[in-house]
């Protein structure tokens, strides 16, 4: 039987100091420390159960998430839902229709994809849409294309196909082809990364 991974992802400077205080409370056993190349990664295993806590330093999107691996990870997802700051898929499309700066656009897109759970959200693949279509700016388009990576949903995948044909800027396009390329090569759920 194959676990169960679920990511949660940390909101603000606090998410990382809470995370280390609920383990340290809830007697979780640090395992394993990779800070010598991104993305940044310390491992909790819960012990007397199936379940592992991965904290995440991601450089390429700017954001800290946790990942639950095993069978038996609910009560460790409630402590965190109770206890670090998150971001969740709605306070991220909300954020989406209202920040007007570049980095706060780039925090609230990759926020909206980490924090995606469940099946396809026309909601959010319509937003995507949008920002890939009316965006100025090529690097918030972009973000769109990496996004699908972490959140290769079949209407993103389409979208980066799209993307890779109409985007105005080559980089832009030669980055979705690289994007598609990518998720043909290693298809989503086949990885076993973060």
């Amino acid at each position: 039987m194959q676990s169960k991974i679920i990511r949660l992802v940390l909101r603000g400077s606090d998410g990382h100091r809470s995370l280390t205080e609920l383990a340290w409370r809830e007697e979780w056993d640090l395992t394993e420390i990779r800070h010598t190349e991104p993305p940044f990664v310390e491992v909790w295993d819960v012990p007397g159960r199936d379940a592992e806590v991965h904290f995440v330093r991601d450089e390429m999107v700017g954001l800290e998430y946790v990942v639950f691996h095993g069978a038996d990870v609910a009560p460790e997802v409630q402590q965190v839902r109770d206890f670090c700051p998150l971001w969740t898929q709605s306070d991220a499309i909300d954020a989406l229709g209202k920040v007007r700066d570049r980095d706060g656009k780039l925090r609230a897109i990759y926020a909206a994809a980490l924090a995606a759970t469940g099946p396809e959200d026309d909601r959010l693949i319509t937003l995507f849409r949008s920002i890939a279509v009316n965006e100025q700016d090529s690097g918030v388009r972009q973000a769109v294309i990496v996004s699908t990576g972490y959140l290769p949903w079949d209407g993103l995948i389409q979208l980066v196909s799209e993307m890779r044909v109409n985007d105005p800027e080559s980089r832009v396009r030669n980055n979705a082809q690289v994007m598609l390329e990518g998720l043909r090569r290693h298809p989503p759920g086949t990885t076993g990364q973060e």
